[in-house]
Formats: structure tokens, sequence, C-alpha cells
């Protein structure tokens, strides 16, 4: 009797000592989970956000194509590192909502300037910056367009320009931000923005 009310009482003591031990677990991990939130939650207010503040258009014409000023705005609280921009035009007889996969992997990035907190970086669509010289691929985009300008002014063609910014944040997290927006009036350049493609992380 005296042994088995031994073996009792050694079960009860290793079955607290396991209760215990997963109770010491399970708020070692909780309180690693907290402090995981923690840090993301900081990550998240300091980090960089770099979203499309506005597009400034200048309508296309039977001699140069459409032009339009994107200007991104960093509303973070740290610099937006590693800058990479790309871009491409598109034109269709219907109307479309987004570029098409195979589009964006045709998308060929080049490095641009950082965007510093409370920062802008302006990109411009249509024609070269004058500090940069225009691509062969830009030139013959252009040209193409301003072939084109009597079918989308006449609404036969529709008019697209989309594109991905590339970024580093703080943290070393690799961010994007796309856009794709629309030639909705053809005498007056005003933009319009696709229904898809207009994302960020």
């Amino acid at each position: 009797k005296i042994n088995a009310g031994i073996v009792d009482a050694v079960g009860k003591l290793d079955a607290q000592a396991q209760a215990m031990e997963e109770s010491r677990i399970s708020s070692e991990s909780a309180s690693t989970r907290s402090l995981t939130a923690i840090i993301d939650n900081f990550h998240q207010e300091q980090r960089a956000w770099v979203g499309v503040q506005e597009a400034i258009p200048k309508p296309p014409t039977e001699t140069a194509a459409w032009n339009v000023r994107i200007i991104f705005f960093n509303s973070g609280k740290t610099p937006a590192r590693n800058v990479q921009s790309s871009t491409m035009f598109m034109t269709s007889d219907i109307p479309l909502s987004r570029p098409t996969a195979d589009e964006v992997k045709q998308l060929e990035f080049r490095p641009v300037q950082s965007i510093a907190p409370q920062g802008r970086y302006n990109l411009i669509i249509g024609i070269s910056p004058p500090a940069e010289a225009s691509s062969i691929t830009q030139k013959h985009g252009n040209q193409t367009l301003i072939t084109q300008y009597p079918y989308i002014k006449s609404g036969q063609l529709f008019l697209y320009y989309f594109g991905m910014l590339k970024y580093d944040d703080a943290f070393g997290n690799h961010r994007w931000t796309q856009f794709c927006i629309l030639l909705a009036n053809p005498e007056t350049g005003e933009v319009g923005f696709c229904d898809g493609f207009n994302d960020l992380t």
C-alpha cells in the first residue's frame, strides 16, 4: 500500500510538473507573439509608404504622345531606398481593366532616386525628362502612339500607361507600388484609373 501510495503521489507530481511546464511554454509563446506583434506594429508605423499622390496630364497631339507626370509620395517616417521604376503603354480596341500577367513580365526596371520621408518622386511618361535620354524602345513607343493618335482621338483605340515602383524599406523588406492609368478624354488629356493594378505593399 505504501509503494502504491508513493507511485500515485509521484504520478500526480509528474502531472503537475508537466502542466506547469506546458503553462510556462504557453506563457513564453504568448510573450514571444506579443513581442513580435509589437515589433511588427513598430515597423509598420516607421516604414516607408510610397503611393501615387497625383497624375498631371498633358493632352496628346499629332506630334506628341500623351504626357503624364505621376507624383509618388512617401507618407512614411523612413526613406524608400534602392528605388526602381518601370513603365509601359498598351492600346486596345476594347476597354481593359488591367495589364495582363505577360505584359507585366515585360517591365524593365531602372534605378531612380531614393524618396525621403514626406518626399516625392516625379515619374514622367510619354516624354523623356530633360536630363535623361530616351531609350530606343521609348522613342519607338512614342512614335507608335503619335501614329495611332487619330484612332485614339476618335475613340477607336483606348490608351493605357502602367508600371511599377519597387523599393526597400528601412527594415530590409522589398515593397512595390503598382499603377495603371488610362486616357479618359483625348481632348483634355484627362486621367482615369484602371479597375486593377493600382495596389501597393
